[in-house]
């Protein structure tokens, strides 16, 4: 399990503070939790300071169509 705890965290009821989420073996989100009311040892966390992470959003972002571009746009350099 590894226990990630950035500055801000964003749940359905905002950004939060003071958060931490364990994230499983497999790569699964286990839980968001309060560090204030949820004992952890320091040495189970990885802080991530300057940081606000956005659990369970996909990373759709690609580039798949520059693909079928790939070399028709340039032009190669006369000599």
């Amino acid at each position: 399990m590894k226990h990630l705890a950035p500055d801000y965290v964003y749940t359905p009821a905002g950004l939060q503070r003071n958060t931490c989420i364990a994230i499983s073996d497999d790569g699964i989100i286990d839980s968001i939790f309060d560090l204030v009311t949820h004992a952890i040892a320091p040495t189970n966390v990885d802080a991530l300071p300057g940081i606000a992470l956005l659990p369970g959003f996909v990373n759709v972002h690609s580039h798949v169509f520059q693909r079928a571009l790939r070399g028709h746009t340039h032009r190669p350099l006369s000599s």
